[in-house]
């Protein structure tokens, strides 16, 4: 960890380390899966996840996460205190739409399309090229994971996000669209990190 009384912007980087041990750390698009299946996280069993469905042509990830806070005054006084509270979170879900598993379908891959045309409703569609968040189906969670490699290879995260429900998605496309890309918004219970040492063992 490099402290302030060290920095010297002509003799090397803030983190002071040799060129040689940034090789291969960088992280990019290429390194990161995401992965759909049981939505509850159970780590006594990681075999559970090295099972979980990847998706596919994922264009982008993002997640979002808040904090309730509130500012508290007190008369006599211009100070304030923040009192933290709950937090929630959410992802947003990029993916190509091609002539097979739309990104609903592949967030819901765990549910097989038997079960589905038998006991719903409101049916998502056919064969994993779903498109309507009408259906019953999206009453189920999922959970979601997200691994994050380096260039080497080398675990950088993982992250299960526990009980996840569609609460939006949306596709478009123009005249002079190459590609027609589908997003969801997807509202979590419970992140969980997981111990990277652990489930590389595993997957």
């Amino acid at each position: 960890m490099a402290l302030l009384k060290d920095w010297n912007q002509h003799v090397s980087s803030i983190d002071q380390l040799d060129p040689g041990e940034n090789i291969g750390k960088f992280i990019e698009g290429e390194t990161i899966a995401l992965a759909a299946g049981p939505p509850v996280f159970d780590p006594n069993n990681l075999d559970s996840v090295s099972v979980m469905h990847l998706v596919g042509l994922c264009q982008s990830i993002g997640i979002t996460q808040g904090q309730q806070t509130q500012r508290v005054f007190e008369l006599g006084s211009r100070r304030s205190f923040i009192v933290p509270g709950r937090s929630a979170g959410s992802l947003v879900i990029s993916k190509l739409w091609i002539n097979g598993h739309s990104l609903l379908g592949s967030l819901y891959r765990a549910v097989s399309d038997a079960a589905t045309e038998e006991a719903l409703y409101r049916k998502p569609g056919y064969n994993y090229k779903y498109t309507n968040l009408q259906s019953e189906l999206f009453h189920r969670p999922v959970g979601i994971l997200i691994m994050v490699h380096d260039q080497n290879d080398d675990m950088v995260s993982a992250s299960f996000y526990e009980c996840c429900y569609i609460s939006s998605s949306n596709w478009g496309t123009s005249a002079a669209g190459l590609t027609v890309a589908s997003n969801v918004r997807v509202e979590y219970e419970e992140e969980y990190p997981i111990d990277p040492g652990t489930i590389e063992t595993e997957v």
